[in-house]
């Protein structure tokens, strides 16, 4: 990541810790963690020993598909160096790509490597933005707020583009030829005006433009792989769909325990209407190692909606925060035991 990246994303998250903290009363903050519970504090950090295993899992099912036997305990340390990656270190070089580098090495075959990898992760992302529209129906009375409401409506439509990429054969060639023509027209009439001072403002548009269809063609690609391996292994798709499911479940028990941990008492299932919600607003890419302050926002504004105090969700956010970091250290340190650490950037710019 470049160093302007870098300066602007710490800025942000400095931004959200101030506005944190002015939000927050020390007295009140200081009585929610005085009344933290041993028991489920330990079993808050005995959580990621199923959750993390289920994906890894997930993921096996899907490599074994094209290979032989693929060992469990290698794909578990390689997806918690990935974690490492993708969650302390401010890098363009994300864990999914670290772990299909990897993974593909191992089985001689980087396309397979990367398929299973989009897979495990696009499955679960699909599922959150299903989860973002309906579970919220557990409460329905939380539509008429607007964190709620909004990120349900950006789930359909983020749902509706991925059906169309599906479909049609050339899903990008209209908004192409649209977007060439808006971005021609601007040109034409900073041409004619002759107002040389936004020539620079329209070549750096235009290529913004350009990296964003590379990407969105990228993305084409390997979702139409995935598409295309799936229907070919049918298979395997029940499995990684009720793996998925499961993994959610305990992604919700997972924030139940945290809550306890701090003596926060709440309705399980209106708890679990809200974390689709906060999970989707909290992936958008604001902040630094994994979103940093942000995220931990985003928990307040969630849930305070069913009555949690900003100290209850900010510390509820902490612990998590807190088993990010702890697993992306255990990640590190299989990193710094994985026989061979060598990279070839060349390799890991293709997959990304």
């Amino acid at each position: 990541m470049s160093k302007k990246a870098i300066v602007i994303k710490a800025t942000f998250s400095g931004v959200f810790f101030i506005v944190l903290c002015s939000l927050i009363r020390g007295k009140e903050f200081a009585s929610v963690f005085y009344q933290i519970n041993p028991f489920f504090f330990t079993l808050c950090f005995l959580l990621p020993l199923v959750m993390i295993p289920s994906s890894c899992l997930k993921w096996k099912i899907l490599l074994e598909q094209e290979v032989d036997r693929v060992n469990f305990i290698f794909l578990l340390r390689v997806y918690l160096i990935g974690y490492f990656f993708s969650n302390l270190m401010p890098s363009n070089i994300g864990g999914d790509v670290v772990r299909s580098y990897y993974v593909g090495r191992h089985i001689g075959s980087q396309s397979h490597a990367a398929v299973s990898v989009f897979i495990e992760r696009f499955s679960g992302i699909l599922l959150l933005l299903i989860l973002t529209i309906l579970a919220p129906l557990m409460k329905p009375e939380l539509y008429r707020h607007m964190i709620v409401f909004l990120p349900a409506c950006g789930a359909f439509i983020l749902l509706v583009i991925i059906a169309c990429i599906v479909q049609f054969k050339e899903p990008l060639k209209l908004p192409d030829k649209i977007a060439r023509c808006i971005l021609s027209c601007i040109k034409k009439e900073n041409h004619t005006r002759r107002v040389t001072k936004y020539n620079k403002l329209v070549d750096n548009l235009e290529g913004f433009y350009e990296r964003i269809l590379e990407q969105a063609e990228r993305f084409h690609e390997k979702l139409l792989d995935a598409v295309k391996y799936l229907r070919s292994h049918k298979g395997s798709l029940i499995k990684v769909i009720l793996l998925t499911l499961f993994f959610y479940f305990m992604t919700w028990v997972n924030v139940y325990v945290a809550f306890t941990t701090f003596g926060v008492r709440l309705d399980f299932w209106t708890m679990s209407a809200l974390i689709p919600t906060s999970m989707v607003v909290g992936m958008i890419p604001v902040t630094l190692l994994g979103n940093i302050g942000f995220t931990e926002s985003v928990y307040i504004a969630v849930f305070s909606l069913i009555g949690v105090s900003n100290s209850a969700a900010l510390i509820m956010g902490l612990l998590l925060r807190l088993k990010f970091f702890v697993i992306g250290i255990v990640g590190y340190l299989f990193y710094l035991t994985y026989r061979s650490k060598t990279v070839d950037f060349d390799t890991v710019q293709k997959l990304s």
